[in-house]
């Protein structure tokens, strides 16, 4: 009896360590704008972008596969900070780009208000734990601190600004449609809500 006991622990182990060694995760797989045949005045969706334009301000948010990635990192000199995370660690990262058209008024932008679906874009404090114990961690943090928007943006008359915001997806039930909203913009003393949305598809996949 003893023996049988031990033959069928062996034979349970051998079925659940693979279980515990892997994970199943959500990976995206396509992010792109909700194209409607008649979109609200002042937004427009071309391609991967999603813009809005009035006669204050335009802004718009491109969502970034790996190879736009490394475009824009290219383009700026840098080297990409998350260069070495896997598609599994569910990061999606977005261009965003904002014009201030006004000729007198100052425009005032909160990156932290930002929302894409329940999660906020990973901030500077975050951004800092990711990385201050990797190597080559004050050059991440460097390319990262000119790359991303990580503080409250004040943005003069007539000028523009173009950065990254990421956020991290840990969703086991993925949703099919996922807002972008980017609140609290404030020009010329009023505010702003921009909404974004976009339709994104996962796939399941094993991870060690």
């Amino acid at each position: 009896m003893a023996k049988r006991h031990v033959l069928l622990a062996l034979v349970l182990a051998t079925f659940l360590v693979p279980l515990w060694a892997s994970q199943t995760v959500q990976v995206l797989q396509d992010l792109r704008p909700e194209v409607k045949k008649k979109l609200p005045a002042g937004y427009s969706a071309e391609g991967l972008t999603y813009s809005f334009q009035n006669q204050g301000l335009s802004i718009s948010a491109t969502p970034l596969t790996p190879l736009a990635r490394e475009a824009y990192y290219a383009k700026k000199g840098l080297k990409d900070p998350f260069a070495d995370a896997t598609p599994a660690a569910g990061y999606i990262f977005f261009l965003i780009r904002i014009e201030n058209r006004q000729k007198t008024d100052m425009l005032y932008f909160s990156p932290g208000a930002v929302m894409f679906g329940d999660m906020n874009p990973i901030d500077e404090v975050a951004m800092y734990q990711l990385f201050y114990r990797l190597p080559e961690a004050n050059a991440k943090l460097d390319a990262a601190g000119r790359s991303f928007f990580l503080r409250d943006l004040h943005l003069p008359p007539g000028l523009w600004i173009e950065r990254l915001m990421v956020f991290q997806y840990d969703d086991p039930y993925p949703t099919k449609k996922i807002n972008l909203a980017l609140t609290s913009i404030l020009l010329g003393g009023e505010g702003l809500d921009v909404d974004f949305p976009f339709i994104a598809k996962f796939k399941r996949e094993k991870v060690e």
